[in-house]
């Protein structure tokens, strides 16, 4: 059932009154309810397009106007409706040449039965290619908007349109990006996979998550991933990419942090095994010359062995800083009071080719380190500083003040808080990223064979982890390089170091000590060390052979000698068992490493207890022990 009284509006370009009345009859017949003005002049066209209009029904010729003339105002206007010709004298050859103009249909005027269903389809047709060119108007404000990358490529491998997040991303201007084949902006390690998607997609396949670099103004590169699919009428590709650089960064940090902390593991392990083979090597040789006169054709040989294993001390000390197992001593310092005592030893370690510049905050806040092993990170950082600049060139070491209000993700990966930073930079070769990655690792050198072990940056790495903070390194080749260290600020005060009498330490005695140490080889040297002092030794290999006798022993147990880690349970869980029953026992922990908040369940050295890392020397032994007995006992609570 046809729909009655439509609403139209109709603009007709008619001189005959009785053929408008003739229009507007069949347009009523066919239920439209049409609203209408008659034009005669390009005038009165211009004039009419002011106002909006549903439809155009044109005569073809007028005294002073004609359907051409109206066609190309319509069309000047750039309005989108139905222009109908209808004439009485129009020839098909001059009809056809209109249509081809943009008229969308005509009729003779003994013909307008047709004129109705015409007017239907043509008024839904305008409303199709209205609400098509809507679509296309939103789809490319989208198009225009996204940050996606939103690319449309030939087949013949050039781009053929790109929106903005191109040029933003990339740095190139539009007409550089479309005027270039792709394959100029991909990284050449991956023209050759990118070629191969390139055929995939012209067979008709579709490309999911394909990762390549592509090249930036600047000459760096962006990691793209993109999901393409080809339409293979049109011979294009249609993808959608996104730059993904940073997250790439942030997965290859977190690989390079697993790695570290899997080479930390095996590094830590290492250097305790290795410690416990060392302590008995020295320990025995320090006992052998003590009892040879230096004439003995046998003692410089054994000299050469215990000045060995004091050098190998010094690189399982730096293993153990890599693994972050070392035992730190930490206090609370001023950085820039430090680094000002430090300035005379690193200028003559530089030498006068490399200028030295220091610039402290001067109102640096306090941090709580070992002193000893920070001092150690500077020499070692400012050492590669100098390798760096062979000809000369300047190392700066800068301190600051900073905060985090947020977690810091890595490399950083800090909690929020207030920190101290400290700058070490130079202007020397630069270091390469794929150096870069592997820079912290224990016996990674770029040195020449016999300049270096490979262990000063991993030994500041380990120091630097292990101390709360994080260690982040910047650099360019050529352009020199900066590594800054961040420390966890402190309100504690400065501590004013007690003044030690200096009195020598009595090396022997008559008191009971207890050993626990489960390598028999250190715990042998152990027991001969202590007995030939004059001690009575209780020789255990475990915390299970202990614990009877802590708790059975009739006579009194002034020391226990206990290893760190054990089987079963370890020194600081079997100290704590024993203690209470025995409160005036002493406790001396000795120990290849400890990481003393991961054992025992985060346990702590109990108060006044005593620490002796492995190896030690026989004279190392004694004194630890005969200051451990002879410390001032803790005032009851």
């Amino acid at each position: 059932m046809m729909e009655k009284d439509k609403p139209l509006r109709v603009l007709i370009v008619e001189d005959v009154e009785a053929d408008v009345m003739l229009l507007v009859r069949e347009l009523r017949k066919n239920g439209f309810a049409p609203e209408y003005r008659c034009i005669e002049t390009s005038q009165d066209m211009h004039q009419a397009l002011r106002e909006p209009w549903d439809l155009v029904l044109s005569d073809f010729s007028l005294p002073r106007f004609n359907g051409v003339e109206a066609l190309k105002i319509l069309k000047a206007h750039d309005i989108d409706i139905p222009f109908i010709v209808v004439s009485g004298t129009i020839g098909e050859n001059v009809a056809v040449s209109m249509m081809r103009e943009g008229a969308h249909d005509y009729f003779l005027k003994g013909q307008l039965s047709r004129l109705g269903p015409a007017v239907e389809r043509e008024l839904r047709e305008a409303r199709e290619r209205h609400a098509r060119r809507e679509a296309e108007k939103e789809r490319d404000r989208l198009f225009n908007l996204s940050q996606d990358m939103l690319c449309i490529a030939g087949f013949d491998g050039y781009y053929k349109q790109l929106n903005p997040a191109w040029e933003e991303i990339l740095g190139w201007s539009m007409e550089e990006l479309l005027s270039r084949p792709i394959r100029e902006w991909i990284h050449p390690d991956e023209v050759e996979a990118a070629h191969e998607n390139l055929l995939q997609l012209m067979e008709g396949r579709i490309i999911s998550n394909a990762t390549h670099r592509l090249k930036c103004k600047d000459g760096s590169y962006r990691w793209i991933s993109l999901n393409a699919f080809p339409l293979m009428e049109e011979q294009q590709i249609y993808a959608v990419a996104r730059d993904v650089t940073e997250q790439r960064n942030l997965e290859e940090q977190l690989r390079q942090s697993q790695k570290m902390e899997a080479v930390g593991q095996l590094a830590g392990g290492v250097a305790h095994d290795f410690n416990n083979q060392l302590t008995v090597i020295a320990g025995y040789s320090e006992i052998l010359l003590q009892n040879m006169t230096k004439d003995d054709p046998a003692y410089s040989s054994l000299q050469a062995v215990f000045q060995a294993c004091h050098r190998a001390r010094e690189l399982t000390e730096q293993l153990l800083a890599f693994s972050r197992k070392q035992i730190l001593r930490p206090e609370v310092l001023d950085l820039d009071a430090v680094l000002r005592e430090m300035t005379g030893p690193l200028a003559r370690m530089v030498g006068e080719q490399v200028e030295l510049r220091i610039t402290p905050a001067g109102d640096l806040r306090h941090v709580k380190l070992d002193r000893r092993q920070f001092e150690q990170a500077i020499f070692n950082l400012v050492i590669n500083a100098r390798d760096a600049m062979p000809a000369g060139g300047r190392v700066t070491i800068e301190t600051a003040n900073t905060d985090f209000e947020e977690s810091v993700a890595p490399p950083v990966a800090l909690p929020a808080g207030p920190y101290v930073a400290l700058h070490v930079g130079d202007t020397g070769q630069g270091i390469s990223p794929d150096v870069r990655k592997q820079i912290f690792e224990p016996f990674f050198t770029t040195k020449e064979p016999g300049q270096g072990t490979g262990l000063g940056l991993s030994m500041v790495y380990g120091f630097v982890r292990q101390s709360g903070g994080a260690i982040d390194v910047r650099s360019r080749p050529g352009s020199g390089a900066t590594f800054t260290l961040l420390f966890p600020a402190t309100d504690e005060p400065l501590e004013i170091p007690a003044v030690s009498p200096g009195e020598p330490v009595p090396r022997g005695g008559d008191e009971t000590i207890l050993v626990a140490e489960d390598d028999e080889s250190v715990r042998q040297l152990v027991v001969h060390v202590l007995r030939e002092a004059g001690y009575t030794v209780l020789e255990t290999a475990n915390a299970r052979e202990a614990m009877p006798l802590g708790h059975e022993y009739a006579a009194q147990i002034d020391l226990m000698l206990t290893d760190v880690i054990m089987p079963g349970l370890s020194g600081l869980e079997l100290a704590k068992k024993i203690q209470p029953l025995r409160p005036d026992m002493r406790v001396l922990f000795i120990s290849g490493y400890a990481k003393l908040s991961a054992l025992a369940g985060g346990g702590e050295f109990p108060t006044g207890a005593g620490f002796l890392a492995k190896p030690f020397s026989r004279e190392a032994l004694l004194q630890a022990v005969r200051s451990t007995l002879d410390a001032p006992s803790e005032p009851p609570e």
